[in-house]
């Protein structure tokens, strides 16, 4: 019987290719485990893309002017639509508009010190509003009160001036398919960010102007 047990026996006490079946065993969760690592970096960086774009886009926006010999700069549809051109490149996503949208505000006061919006713009596909309203928010209505901002840090423009606030919102465009990853659905991740900043210079208050007469406009509508 010895004979006929030992190729048995054998077997049993044989470990070559263990770490072959080890492997393929960990490998499903290795790969689980590797592409949401490499998913949660992505949309950690693209996070911090849309902070630094909508950020830039305020500031350009509260820069931007042209001296024509009147009292303070005046501001063009083609400057809002030359910030607008530039935020898909900041993003590194020709696409970017597709699944994406910028609502730029400029906020005014009244004689009265209730907050308005002068002018407002957007660019893009995605279905967001803005949480202060539009252009025919009327002054001292609910979105409007006390400023613009999260509640606690609501910001006003000193009379006289105006502020820019931005709004951009964004659908995480991941890289692999959720079937993939297999631990968190990275598709219906929204990344939306806000920035203000004050006008810098003399500035004409009020409407846009168009400088053709025939430049396009960034309707919200």
């Amino acid at each position: 019987m010895a004979k006929y047990t030992r190729p048995f026996r054998n077997l049993l006490r044989d470990q070559s290719g263990l770490a072959l079946i080890e492997f393929a065993y960990a490998m499903p969760l290795l790969m689980v485990l590797g592409f949401t690592g490499t998913e949660t970096a992505n949309l950690i960086q693209t996070q911090q893309k849309v902070s630094q774009t909508v950020l830039a886009s305020a500031d350009n926006a509260a820069r931007v002017g042209t001296n024509t010999g009147l009292p303070g700069k005046v501001v063009y549809e083609s400057d809002i639509n030359d910030i607008f051109a530039g935020v898909p490149k900041q993003m590194e996503d020709e696409e970017f508009w597709s699944h994406s949208r910028i609502i730029m505000s400029s906020v005014e006061v009244n004689s009265d010190g209730d907050p308005f919006i002068a002018w407002q713009r957007c660019m893009g596909d995605k279905d967001f509003e803005s949480t202060h309203g539009t252009m025919d928010t009327e002054p001292g209505e609910d979105e409007l009160e006390g400023g613009v901002g999260e509640e606690g840090q609501k910001m006003l423009p000193l009379t006289g001036n105006a502020l820019i606030y931005v709004e951009l919102s964004t659908d995480y465009q991941p890289i692999f398919e959720q079937s993939i990853v297999g631990v968190k659905d990275f598709m219906n991740t929204e990344l939306t960010q806000k920035a203000a900043f004050m006008v810098r210079d003399l500035r004409q208050m009020g409407a846009l102007d168009n400088r053709t007469g025939s430049d396009p406009v960034a309707s919200c509508s």
